[in-house]
């Protein structure tokens, strides 16, 4: 691995401009065009100066024997273009501002001489992007700085592009139905994920990474039609840092938001009030910081700073699962200590989430042809209690803990200019993303159906979760020849991810009942944890102080804290060609290689299976887009583009692969019946010895391959109106190679037949009164094949995924002071049961032998969904009363309006039958237990609807110097927003299905509420 490191070192330091290799400018700007004459021929040799009005650097080129220059790697900004030749009078456009990832067309007509010795023009640049062959959208500093956003997280504005969905609750970004897992967040073109988690690092338990007031821009890329892109099967989020200029510019910000001023939640007030809880949960919020930037030394040296802190206190409700918890039967002699008990554990408990991000970045210009900039971003993040993040919970505070997050970027850049057509740029990252959660008290872990859990979680401590370290070194490379603009590049990346966390470690008991659970320990009292002294029931039946449903304990071989250090490497390579076949015509071909290559194993000697994770070397993914711009005008453009696009595997089912072989940790589920079973609440201090102990293991499958995704996209844009544009989009996805988890060690499949009951369950009884029907389901039970192991999961690559979505797009670039963006999709996702699991589950699949059986809807699927979002500020040119006029002068009004369909469900079924199966669930293998004569996915859930609103005032103090007062409201409207429902339909009780009175409630069990309105109050001071 070193001679590997020491080449990968050599390769970037000794790049060449021989060199076939190259990472692309992602995070930069093009400024490109045609220099002719009055008859609109060609003018070659015309000498082309672009210059970024901001800091007054130059790029100097020569238009070709074509007419054509092109100024690559341009950093994000305010430029003009200059053009002067012999016998020509000098052209000067200006007012001309790039984006990131804009190939901004800038042409130049230059007149003879004699007409005007100098000519300038101002322009903007056009709105219609007739270079640029994919379809992305910018969200630039205007939507940053003025459009609402709750907790400031600037990536969160990827929902207003289209195509993009939430993925889950926790801020995942779905593109065209595939899983967040399988995106690429970028900052200042290096790769700001964690791979591990397949996150943005720091993971979204925080509100950023990097501060919105850092952002200058960031650009949404849907699809994958540039070779530069890679490791992004999902979508790419690419952001830019800002950067000083020649003038010192600055800013400084506070906001609050204060459970006061929000609107109390009525299904919070009706499940905490009842048990002596306020009914709105405290919850105070307060962002700072502040930025400023300017120039060290003028046009040469520049810096930029930032600092951003948010404090939150927001504490958490303990509330049993069930609300029927403390009535239900308890027939014991300790019940009334018990329910005693457990009545105590209800309380509010504190919590916390605090965070401090800084950034540091100096930009130097070394001389006309090299130009050097280096970043340092710092994250710190500490919530105590933060482990549980819902408003309230069933879970006890000594099951609870910290979570910490520390974490380091350092980006460099160094851009060289060998001739005004030949650039490189190499480029360079150390990140460290340090992720640690500990526990407020040892175990064992206490769970009871229907409860409140205690004792410490069955994940905890994660000492390291990871500490994970990245290298990245990639070269781009850009050659203007001719027609053709060819782009090489290369990326090498170095993971290296640390584990500390075992898992089950500290031992895990699971009760079914409240009355079980008081004949193991009827004098159950704080504090917890519980110690041996629990006094067991003698007369409660089966074995004394073990009425548990099963203990499960997991065990090291190598080191007791369950720590595992692994690294994993990933190379690309792409070259592209940009060719202009002909004026306002444009074709790129791009061919790209990744590879991931995996670590070694060391498995168990029982299986071969887990010595070994298969390296897929054939990632081969040829791109293609075209632009054409029929009219030659730069106001309607017409693109098709393709592409294949490969996916990482990520690094914690890696983990899973390296820890969970039946050598290093094993876990072990016992009953009390099994030999050596503790005794409630003892753990065991050894791994059992009985034979009838055997150990899970997790391996990948021998033809396992990285996830694929083939893309296509046609789009018509045209700009109806002065800078207002109209598309209209349509995308295809088709995925393929995507994991699941499947259980391979079980018996063949017998059938089992049961009755649907039309009336709930009374009390612990099978007997139903009116049976509305029966059916036969394939049903495991028995032995399992292979006596040495229990489940032996075999990571699989068989997931298939489809995505085909209209997109109808309007935007309004700000002009009159006045912004808008608003998207129309209409989509229809299908997969196999596609997931956004990283770790394995014993079993995801309904049925591990018939995978097609799950092939419906996705669970991303979101058939319509419209966004709006826009900033006005207040007219006052036509107002004649001073008096009006200095009462609305310096107001703006902005806001973010979604509509979203839901997402499908299936109707579920919980407990097992009796007799049971290999494991639990309805077809006796786990996984997903549902009603099995309906399809997946053929229900769907509640839309969601939601108006965010900004108002502000900005109030000049002096020339330079402004105050805005700035008040936002999120969910203005109120709407208590359902972001899931009770889909569990039956419940068992032997052979037979009971219908659950909770079903398909809003308000019920497993209900996730959320969308009071809330208030936010700030001021911002700028210069």
């Amino acid at each position: 691995m070193k001679k590997i490191w020491l080449l990968s070192l050599c390769a970037f330091v000794f790049s060449a401009s021989s060199s076939l290799f190259g990472q692309a400018a992602s995070g930069t700007s093009t400024i490109s065009g045609l220099v002719t004459d009055p008859s609109g021929a060609a003018v070659p040799g015309a000498e082309v100066i672009v210059r970024n009005v901001g800091t007054n650097v130059a790029r100097t080129l020569t238009s070709n024997e074509d007419g054509l220059y092109q100024a690559v790697s341009l950093q994000p900004g305010d430029y003009e273009v200059k053009a002067s030749k012999p016998g020509f009078a000098t052209l000067t456009r200006t007012g001309i501002t790039t984006s990131i990832g804009q190939q901004a067309r800038v042409d130049l007509e230059m007149k003879v001489s004699g007409t005007a010795e100098n000519i300038t023009v101002e322009a903007n640049t056009a709105v219609v992007e007739t270079e640029k062959t994919d379809v992305s959208t910018t969200i630039n500093l205007k939507d940053m700085l003025n459009l609402p956003m709750s907790g400031r997280r600037w990536d969160t504005f990827a929902l207003s592009t289209p195509g993009t969905s939430n993925d889950g609750g926790f801020g995942l970004l779905s593109f065209r139905g595939m899983s967040g897992l399988y995106n690429n967040n970028m900052i200042d073109g290096m790769d700001n994920n964690q791979a591990f988690f397949s996150e943005a690092k720091g993971r979204t338990r925080l509100s950023f990474a990097y501060s919105i007031d850092a952002i200058q821009e960031f650009q949404v890329g849907n699809s994958s039609f540039s070779a530069q892109y890679g490791r992004a099967a999902g979508g790419v989020v690419n952001a830019v840092t800002k950067s000083g200029t020649n003038e010192l510019h600055g800013t400084g910000f506070y906001l609050i938001r204060d459970d006061s001023l929000n609107a109390a939640n009525p299904f919070s007030a009706s499940t905490l009030v009842p048990l002596g809880l306020p009914g709105k949960p405290k919850d105070r919020r307060q962002q700072y910081g502040a930025s400023v930037g300017g120039p060290i030394k003028t046009d040469k040296l520049f810096f930029f700073t930032n600092y951003e802190s948010q404090k939150r206190n927001f504490p958490m409700a303990v509330v049993p699962a069930s609300t029927g918890f403390f009535t239900g039967s308890c027939t014991a002699a300790g019940c009334p200590q018990v329910v005693s008990f457990f009545k105590s554990l209800v309380q509010t408990q504190p919590r916390e989430g605090n965070e401090s991000v800084g950034l540091g970045k100096i930009d130097y210009n070394l001389n006309s042809k090299n130009t050097l900039s280096g970043s340092v971003n710092i994250l710190r993040w500490d919530s105590p209690n933060g482990i549980q993040t819902a408003p309230s919970t069933s879970v006890h505070e000594s099951m609870n803990g910290s979570d910490d997050v520390n974490s380091e970027t350092v980006i460099a850049r160094w851009t060289t200019i060998f001739t005004p057509t030949f650039l490189s740029e190499l480029r360079f990252q150390y990140g460290r993303d340090f992720e640690f959660e500990l526990p407020n008290a040892p175990g064992p872990s206490v769970s009871t159906t229907g409860g409140i859990n205690f004792g410490m979680p069955n994940f905890l401590p994660r000492a390291a979760y990871p500490d994970e370290k990245r290298l990245q070194f990639s070269q781009n490379l850009n050659w203007l020849h001719g027609k053709h603009s060819l782009k090489f590049g290369w990326d090498i990346t170095r993971v290296d991810d640390l584990q500390t966390n075992l898992f089950s470690g500290g031992g895990v008991y699971s009760y079914s009942s409240l009355n079980n659970f008081a004949l193991d320990c009827g004098n159950a009292a704080l504090p917890i944890p519980l110690t041996s002294s629990c006094t067991a029931d003698a007369t409660g039946g089966g074995v004394v102080g073990k009425h548990y449903s099963t203990f499960t304990q997991a065990f090291d071989s190598l080191n007791l804290a369950g720590s595992t250090d692994f690294k994993t490497w990933d190379y690309a390579a792409y070259v592209e060609d940009s060719w202009r076949l002909a004026r306002g015509l444009i074709l790129n071909l791009g061919l790209r290689y990744d590879i991931q290559t995996m670590p070694t194993l060391k498995g168990s000697p029982l299986e071969s299976r887990t010595n070994t994770i298969n390296t897929d070397k054939n990632n081969w993914g040829p791109r293609f887009g075209l632009s054409w711009d029929p009219t030659n005008d730069q106001k309607t453009v017409i693109r098709l583009g393709g592409g294949i696009v490969y996916g990482r595997t990520q690094n914690s089912t890696i983990a899973n692969a390296i820890t969970n072989n039946g050598v290093r940790f094993v876990s072990y589920t016992l009953t009390p019946t099994s030999a050596g079973s503790p005794t409630f609440p003892n753990v065991l201090a050894a791994p059992p010895s009985a034979a009838g102990s055997k150990p899970d293991i997790v391996f990948f499958d021998p033809k396992f391959a990285n996830p694929i995704t083939y893309q296509g996209e046609f789009s018509i844009e045209r700009e109806i109106v002065h800078n207002t544009t109209l598309s209209v989009i349509y995308m295809v996805n088709r995925g393929q190679r995507m994991p699941v988890y499947l259980d391979t060690n079980l018996p063949a499949a017998t059938t089992q037949t049961y009755t649907v009951c039309g009336s709930a369950q009374v009390g612990s009884s099978t007997t139903c009164a009116n049976p509305v029907g029966t059916f036969v389901s394939p049903f495991y039970t028995g032995a399992r094949p292979n006596p040495n192991f229990g489940f032996m999961t075999d990571i699989s690559s068989v997931v298939n995924t489809w995505y085909n979505g209209l997109v109808i797009q309007m935007k309004h670039r700000f002009s009159h002071g006045f912004q808008m963006d608003a998207g129309y999709t209409w989509s229809k996702a299908q997969d196999d049961d596609q997931n956004s699991q990283t770790f394995t589950t014993n079993e995801s699949a309904s049925n591990p032998n018939n995978l097609k059986n799950d092939y419906a809807l996705s669970s991303f699927d979101q058939r319509k969904r419209f966004t709006l979002s826009g900033v006005w500020e207040f007219p006052t040119h036509n107002i004649q009363s001073k008096m009006l006029k200095r009462v609305v002068d310096g107001f703006q009004l902005s806001g973010i309006l979604t509509l979203a369909d839901g997402r499908p469900y299936s109707p579920g079924t919980t407990g097992s039958p009796s007799p049971g199966g290999v494991t639990s669930g309805i077809i006796g293998v786990g996984g997903d237990s549902r009603v099995p004569w309906v399809g997946r996915n053929t229900l769907v859930g509640p839309g969601a609807a939601s108006l965010d609103v900004r108002l502000a005032r900005t109030i000049p103090i002096t020339e330079r110097v402004r105050l805005s007062l700035i008040a936002e409201a999120f969910n203005l409207t109120n709407r208590y927003e359902i972001t899931s429902i009770d889909q569990t339909q039956y419940q068992f009780g032997g052979t037979t299905l009971f219908p659950r009175a909770s079903y398909q409630t809003r308000n019920g069990s497993g209900t996730n509420l959320f969308g009071a309105r809330q208030i936010e109050l700030g001021a911002r001071v700028t210069f």
